[in-house]
């Protein structure tokens, strides 16, 4: 079962494109999900040992921190450009190399915030008592809030630029 999965996501990184990078990143993913299979009772007995949210923030973070780093892959454009990004990307002694990719720092702060918000939110919505503080708002200041944060993207969202990935293809 883990050879046809790891065959199965191999032949979609060659339908993604028919280049190296597009095979590794198939490859990566279908070693991914062999792990998962091969290791599924093992970590059963290894998240057992923590509480269920922590198990469950850690598998979450685990995948996404995967997912993320398999991206690079589909994004570089060649293999040494891969390479490049793993071997620097957790380099932070010179930080003017955020200007080679394209992000400015307005972009950089404002981007950081909303992931904040967006994490804030999250474990906002958790807390059952502040639910209900929001729901009892007067509904002129939860659309005062809605219409902001629409603005909010509107000013600072990417809405120009490169069309949809797929339709580079």
């Amino acid at each position: 079962m883990v050879f046809a999965v790891f065959i199965t996501f191999l032949l979609s990184g060659l339908w993604h494109g028919a280049s190296w990078i597009f095979i590794l990143w198939g490859m990566l993913n279908g070693i991914a999900l062999g792990y998962e299979i091969v290791t599924a009772k093992w970590r059963k007995k290894i998240f057992k040992k923590f509480s269920k949210s922590t198990a469950r923030n850690l598998s979450i973070g685990i995948t996404f921190t995967f997912t993320i780093l398999s991206f690079t892959f589909a994004r570089a454009a060649t293999t040494g450009d891969a390479a490049y990004i793993f071997q620097n990307i957790f380099d932070f002694t010179d930080l003017s190399t955020w200007k080679d990719t394209g992000v400015g720092n307005f972009n950089l702060i404002f981007g950081s915030m909303g992931i904040l918000l967006i994490l804030i939110m999250h474990w906002w919505e958790k807390l059952p008592e502040l639910n209900q503080a929001i729901a009892e708002m007067p509904i002129v200041w939860r659309w005062s809030f809605y219409c902001l944060a629409i603005v909010f993207m509107l000013q600072f969202g990417i809405i120009s630029g490169s069309g949809f990935i797929y339709a580079q293809f």
